[in-house]
């Protein structure tokens, strides 16, 4: 038998971007919803599972941001019998993906009614159509069974998630356990997305109210495609910018990317920096190489991140004059061949990444300039007054900037949170994020010791800085019923702090970028845990180098992106989309401590069926480094 879906508006096309239009800064999100005869069963609060859902449903999309495009997909509605030859196809587009279509969504939503199967591939498959294949895109479940029909959606996960590194599947299970939470469990992971668990209705419009006011869009990485090679003579060359591929996982044949950038300026310093989320929730690693046109090993580096971190990997290597123990080959050559290498120990699925190639001028009279130093102990921030409310930002393109003050923000399990802070040539940033005591409701979740917590400075070309003063404590176990730290304390930004060779050490000025990290809990809970950051920048401009030419070096991000931007119908080699969008320039002057200011937040949370509100609402603006 089959059963219209009442007062909703069925169409067959997703609505795409056309050819050549600017991509959204919001993620495209669409939801699937699970209408099969089981969503009828009650659910924790007094409630079935289905009325939950759409409770809480009505709400998120009522709360969404209007730029953000969403749309509605439903299976297990219009097929009662599980004999039926359209039982396993019983799935819906109910409403497309776009923006202007709140009414649509809310119509849609109150019309859906628990009925047939529960067709998880079929529905997940036609999901991937409607989203697109451009630009980020997520797409999340919710479910409160297992598959009734062939073939294995966590099958079809990892093969819709391989096909476009932009996809993400993210499972919310309504009050599942045993085989049915395993399976959805394994849809998410497969599905490059997280597993979030709710079990009842409670707290929603709490939450809800504290989540909706951030904005949401979806982490990216800056940079214009390009398609590296798996060997060295088969480099594409490429000039100083921001640029976007993707990273092979253990065993691929694109476990290292291979690219080769030229000098422009005689006697010049090139710096390379290598970001990407990896895989969360995984031992994962990216390495860099620079290699002389001789064969000569420049500098390498790697950032590693152990399965309980959350924070993004980034590592920076520099050749150039001022360099210490590199062959002449490295600075004089005209040209460096650069070999990017994931080193992941477990998960054989790629990731996208952005490599940030910075060419600077050669400088004269260094040996004049402060020597580098070893940073010392920690100095705690001095910021006194009240905490401005701050909303940070899901990458490090949309940070926003800030100098030093307090600062109140939240942050959930899953979440990495990233701010800027400007530095000047002998300047240095201390930072303390500060969580209090939690509640009895929280501990519940938590235990008494909470997941992992991480503090991590990165430089002005997005390195990650492995040089902290002594006594600070940058990785923690967040609290449960117990108040706790995070400290970190970047050293002083010095042209001769290259010399300290594989130190992590600021060698530019500009936004220095800050990123506090809380891994996911493993049963999928997850709450809101409220910290305050504390800022400040010390020391007074001084120790900048001469360069030749009279050159300034300030702000390397943004001097990139507007040469980019100038250079973009030629400087591009071809390549498949790996993060999306040119880098955009930061915000044109430092921005006071202001109640309310906002540039995004990635996220995804559940406090039982909170996790549902504050998944979607958060999912939106999808990933996460």
């Amino acid at each position: 038998m089959l059963l219209p879906l009442a007062g909703t508006r069925l169409a067959i096309a997703p609505a795409r971007a056309a050819d050549g239009e600017v991509p959204s800064a919001y993620g495209r999100m669409l939801l699937v919803l699970d209408s099969s005869g089981s969503m009828a069963e009650p659910s924790g609060g007094g409630t079935t599972r289905i009325a939950a859902a759409k409770r809480a449903l009505t709400q998120v999309v009522r709360q969404l941001p209007e730029q953000s495009e969403v749309g509605l997909r439903v299976y297990g509605a219009t097929v009662f019998d599980k004999d039926h030859e359209d039982a396993c196809t019983d799935s819906q587009l109910a409403v497309p993906p776009g923006t202007g279509n709140r009414g649509d969504l809310l119509d849609a939503i109150g019309a859906v009614k628990p009925y047939g199967e529960t067709p998880i591939a079929y529905a997940l498959r036609r999901a991937a159509d409607d989203v697109g294949d451009g630009g980020m895109r997520s797409v999340v479940l919710v479910s409160d069974g297992i598959a009734t029909c062939a073939p294995d959606p966590c099958k079809v996960a990892a093969e819709l998630a391989s096909s476009g590194v932009d996809l993400h599947i993210d499972v919310v299970g309504l009050s599942v356990s045993g085989g049915a939470r395993q399976q959805l469990q394994c849809i998410a992971e497969q599905g490059k997305g997280t597993y979030y668990n709710a079990d009842s209705a409670a707290d929603i419009v709490k939450t809800l109210t504290r989540v909706s006011q951030r904005a949401v869009r979806p982490f990216r990485l800056a940079g214009t495609p390009v398609e590296g090679s798996r060997t060295a003579a088969d480099a594409p060359t490429i000039t100083a910018g921001q640029w976007t591929d993707v990273v092979g996982g253990k065993g691929s044949p694109d476990a290292t990317r291979h690219f080769r950038v030229r000098r422009t300026m005689p006697g010049s310093t090139i710096h390379v920096t290598a970001t990407t989320r990896g895989t969360v929730g995984k031992w994962d690693q990216i390495g860099v190489t620079l290699t002389g046109p001789d064969g000569s090993e420049c500098d390498k580096e790697d950032d590693y991140r152990d399965i309980d971190q959350y924070s993004i990997l980034s590592t920076e290597v520099v050749s150039g004059r001022d360099v210490p123990y590199i062959e002449d080959d490295c600075w004089q050559g005209d040209s460096l061949e650069i070999a990017v290498e994931r080193g992941n120990f477990e998960d054989t699925r790629s990731a996208p990444f952005s490599l940030t190639v910075f060419e600077e001028p050669p400088a004269t009279g260094v040996e004049q300039l402060p020597e580098w130093q070893e940073t010392g102990a920690y100095v705690a921030p001095s910021v006194p007054g009240r905490a401005h409310r701050l909303v940070a930002g899901s990458g490090f393109a949309d940070a926003p900037r800030i100098g030093t003050g307090r600062y109140a923000l939240d942050i959930v399990p899953g979440e990495s949170q990233i701010v800027r802070v400007p530095l000047d040539w002998g300047q240095q940033l201390t930072v303390r994020a500060r969580f209090p005591a939690g509640t009895p409701g929280v501990e519940d979740l938590t235990g008494i010791q909470g997941p992992f917590g991480d503090l991590k400075l990165y430089t002005s070309l997005l390195g990650t800085m492995s040089a902290y003063a002594s006594g600070t404590d940058n990785t923690s176990i967040m609290p449960g019923l117990r108040a706790g730290e995070l400290t970190a304390m970047s050293p002083t930004v010095r042209y001769r702090n290259r010399e300290a060779y594989g130190d992590g050490q600021p060698v530019l000025p500009g936004d220095h970028y800050v990123v506090v990290s809380m891994n996911a809990d493993s049963d999928g809970d997850t709450w809101v845990q409220p910290y305050t950051l504390e800022v400040e920048v010390l020391g007074e401009p001084a120790g900048a180098p001469a360069y030749e030419g009279d050159a300034e070096v300030t702000q390397p991000l943004d001097a990139l992106a507007v040469a980019q931007a100038r250079e973009a119908p030629t400087s591009a080699p071809t390549g498949p989309t790996a993060a999306g969008g040119p880098a955009g320039s930061a915000a044109e002057a430092d921005r006071p401590a202001d109640d309310g200011l906002s540039a995004g937040l990635v996220g995804a949370v559940s406090l039982g069926l909170v996790v549902l509100l504050l998944v979607l609402l958060l999912l939106v603006r999808r990933r996460r480094a």
